[in-house]
């Protein structure tokens, strides 16, 4: 069994996940640890067992060791870095959202092609048990009608924002904001399950620092349409809806699934998943919600297969039809709401 070398970009709470995630999957090693302050790459590589640690994207390019390179750093960073590991000849596992354009998206999934390297955007919900039980049950609830995906969570960093310390959540620099951070939960889920819309509109409010705090997404598939309502200054609790003519699915939060079910018209109710109830009642896999686990397994299993993309299980479309249609849609609704970032123009 080959052992694939990864090196990370970056020491947030999510590339600190995936640092750890990495120790039970026997298949692939932390090897190095990148931060521009060298100090930070030093204490997380020993803290996660790298075998490097550098400051320096090019000590990365250069060490034949590294098969791979997960990416987590500010949404402004993806594209270059990127571009940089992919010249380099590394396949590339980039956090969501893979880039900030759908210009720039295409374009290096078109050079990871060509380089013969593996890009895959890191998007947990995609490789999940629970995303598959919705796709495996939506056919029972007929003719689709309409689909509602809300997701708002206040951001840890927006209470510092408002007290003015400038912190990069909320800079437009960074290319930040609700949309790419947060909307996407509830884009790329209609992606998978009904593929790219005719229509896209969109409406959104910028708060200070230039980018949107919260806004509403509205999908149009003809004869249904869904709606997408995402928020990074106020929290939602509302659950998602897919309705049927025969029935409608809730789903308790697009993100992490705990509860799945299905009312169908005649008012009788079926549990897809509930997990409160004990685990002895229910398949144990539905218990365990396994974060980066599912994904990471599916990026290494592509690279073992050698594939240059990976199709979600049951999705109708694959990861890179994903984060191009979703860079299409955000690029639109960004022409809508007023919104541009400096990559924009590059």
């Amino acid at each position: 069994m080959k052992i694939y070398n990864i090196a990370t970009i970056g020491t947030s709470s999510i590339a600190a996940e995936f640092m750890e995630t990495v120790q039970d999957i026997p298949n692939i090693r932390l090897h190095t640890v990148y931060s521009r302050d060298i100090k930070k790459a030093a204490l997380t590589a020993e803290k996660y067992g790298a075998e490097k640690y550098t400051d320096s994207l090019r000590d990365i390019c250069d060490d034949g060791e590294v098969d791979a390179v997960y990416i987590a750093s500010p949404n402004s960073f993806h594209a270059p870095q990127t571009e940089i590991m992919l010249d380099a000849g590394k396949n590339v596992f980039c956090e969501k959202p893979l880039f900030d354009n759908a210009r720039t998206t295409k374009r290096l999934i078109e050079k990871a092609k060509s380089k013969g390297v593996l890009l895959m955007e890191a998007y947990k919900t995609a490789y999940m048990p629970e995303m598959k039980l919705i796709i495996d049950n939506i056919c029972k609830l007929g003719k689709i009608r309409s689909a509602f995906f809300p997701f708002g969570k206040y951001s840890s960093r927006y209470d510092a924002h408002l007290r003015g310390e400038n912190v990069n959540t909320f800079k437009n620099e960074f290319s930040n904001g609700g949309l790419l951070d947060m909307g996407i939960y509830g884009i790329y889920p209609s992606l998978m399950l009904f593929g790219e819309p005719k229509s896209v509109t969109g409406t959104a409010s910028i708060v200070d620092g230039g980018v949107d705090g919260v806004g509403f997404v509205t999908l149009g598939y003809g004869e249904f349409c869904t709606c997408v309502h995402y928020s990074k200054v106020s929290n939602s609790f509302l659950p998602c809806e897919i309705s049927g003519e025969n029935g409608t699915m809730t789903i308790d939060r697009i993100n992490i699934p705990k509860k799945i079910e299905i009312v169908y018209k005649n008012g009788e109710r079926e549990v897809i998943l509930d997990k409160s109830i004990k685990a002895e009642n229910m398949s144990a896999a539905l218990h365990t919600f396994e974060g980066m686990r599912g994904e990471t397994l599916a990026f290494v299993d592509a690279l073992s297969r050698g594939v240059l993309d990976v199709i979600p299980d049951g999705s109708l479309l694959s990861s890179h039809e994903i984060s191009l249609a979703g860079s299409r849609i955000t690029d639109e609704v960004r022409k809508m709401i007023g919104l541009t970032y400096p990559s924009d123009s590059l």
